[in-house]
């Protein structure tokens, strides 16, 4: 496994970031686990949040003592995903570790359509899904939470005291909401926004989360707030 350089802090820093658009955010289709590749706007976001955390990074290091370097870019194992963490990993010089624990939920026999559609083609399997009871074909929910955990154990016991990245989907960082609190997150998680989950080294605590869903590197224009998915098990 990718393991972390000398030198820890007090607190292991999880970056959690949304991959960019793709053409089927904007069409409304439910991705899952069909690799669906980023759209234009979705790589102009990737450069954009990775310029940010460079620029980031390079502030907190030359302004104080306690600025560190991101150790390694995590990534699902989908191309809208790698495609964002490969531009991340070069503007901040950290090696890509691509880990299926942090891939989209497969959504079965509705994914592809837009919500239109599975109603009207699928509409017990989308009735199921609407109330969160998955639907056929699809992953089981305790299933995605157990490998997600998994990862994010595999995360503190290499990378303790450490910061990284983990380049993700809106599902996925919903699922880390709830594990974390619970429930849900209970807002739109956007292209690329960033979610920061924290956890103190060698005090047997839980990951603790410092914000969600953040895009002050995002200007007008440069994201679609109309843009399908983050806000369930929707890729």
């Amino acid at each position: 496994p990718a393991m972390a350089r000398e030198g820890a802090t007090g607190l292991t820093e999880v970056l959690l970031i949304r991959h960019g658009e793709t053409a089927w955010n904007t069409e409304g289709r439910l991705q899952g686990v069909i690799d669906i590749p980023l759209n234009d706007r979705g790589k102009s976001q990737a450069a954009r949040v990775a310029a940010y955390l460079a620029e980031r990074e390079g502030r907190e290091i030359g302004e104080t003592t306690s600025g560190r370097r991101t150790e390694a870019v995590f990534t699902s194992d989908l191309q809208r995903a790698g495609a964002t963490a490969q531009e991340i990993s070069r503007r901040l010089s950290a090696k890509v570790v691509t880990r299926k624990e942090f891939r989209e939920k497969c959504l079965g026999v509705i994914e592809g359509m837009t919500l239109e559609e599975a109603r009207v083609k699928e509409p017990e399997a989308y009735e199921k899904w609407r109330r969160g009871k998955g639907c056929p074909g699809a992953e089981d929910k305790g299933a995605v939470m157990d490998r997600v955990r998994s990862g994010l154990a595999d995360i503190e016991r290499n990378f303790s005291g450490k910061r990284v990245v983990v380049v993700t989907h809106g599902g996925i960082l919903n699922i880390v909401h709830r594990i974390l609190t619970g429930e849900k997150f209970p807002g739109k998680i956007p292209n690329t926004s960033i979610s920061t989950i924290t956890k103190s080294v060698g005090k047997g605590g839980d990951w603790r989360i410092e914000s969600y869903a953040v895009c002050d590197h995002l200007g007008e224009g440069e994201f679609d707030n109309k843009a399908f998915g983050g806000v369930g098990e929707t890729g």
